[in-house]
């Protein structure tokens, strides 16, 4: 299998619950990781067959362009949504309990162009930004504070990994947004073959408990580190599925 990642945060992970899942099933996978490509390259590089497979959320536009493994990867651990924000701005966020609040104090998310929050955001009627280009040049203009951006909404699998890329951003103490959604593998027409065993695979990966045993390796117990229990759970209301389209 050839894979790509867009960063190397979490590539780990998904890499080693693709082998050990087949190998649950009997097959041995030989994963080439061909390094870090943006969103535009990667979806160009699978409709052309020169990587295999991506994880992404579960969208309706890529369940009509490429063949999903309609089995979950992170337990949901994505639509659950915690800030990453300039160091010291933490007092932004202290009285917030509510959506109302959030709304009422106008603060602004920042987002790569096309990500899959934006159309959730703008329904929560929640104020963005949206910066085209390199997805990885928003975090240091969060950072300078000059852009009229307050935090980046991550998943709670993501955002330890990118506080720790950054280091003049920190990880916002107090909110937890929540959606239903999740990542999922993605195949392009090169791996097309592998569908089926792939979806059994990771099924008996979901049975066994070998996802949740995968996420506390690479994340450890991530419910403590996070502090989840004494957050504020803020939930979010989906739109419509045929506005979800990134």
């Amino acid at each position: 299998m050839i894979i790509s990642s867009r960063n190397d945060a979490n590539v780990a992970f998904y890499s080693d619950l693709l082998q050990q899942a087949l190998a649950l099933n009997g097959y041995q996978a030989k994963i080439d990781f061909i390094g870090n490509l943006s969103y535009l390259r990667q979806v160009n590089y699978l409709k052309h067959g020169k990587i295999d497979l991506i994880w992404r959320l579960g969208t309706h536009e890529r369940d009509l362009a490429f063949k999903r493994v309609d089995v979950g990867l992170t337990n949901g651990m994505i639509g659950q949504r915690i800030f990453l924000i300039p160091k010291g701005d933490q007092w932004k966020f202290d009285r917030i309990n509510n959506l109302a609040d959030f709304i009422k104090h106008k603060l602004t998310g920042g987002f790569g162009e096309k990500w899959f929050d934006i159309e959730i955001w703008k329904y929560n009627q929640l104020p963005y930004v949206e910066i085209p280009g390199d997805n990885n040049k928003i975090y240091p203009m969060l950072a300078s504070k000059r852009r009229n951006i307050d935090y980046l909404s991550r998943g709670m699998n993501e955002v330890i990994g990118d506080a720790k890329l950054y280091p003049d951003l920190e990880i916002e103490q107090r909110l937890l947004f929540i959606y239903q959604r999740d990542i999922y593998f993605y195949l392009g027409p090169s791996a097309i073959q592998y569908h089926s065993i792939l979806e059994h695979s990771l099924r008996l990966a979901e049975k066994t408990g070998l996802i949740k045993t995968l996420i506390h390796k690479h994340w450890g117990n991530i419910d403590n580190l996070l502090q989840l229990d004494q957050r504020q759970r803020i939930h979010l209301q989906m739109p419509p599925g045929d506005l979800l389209t990134k």
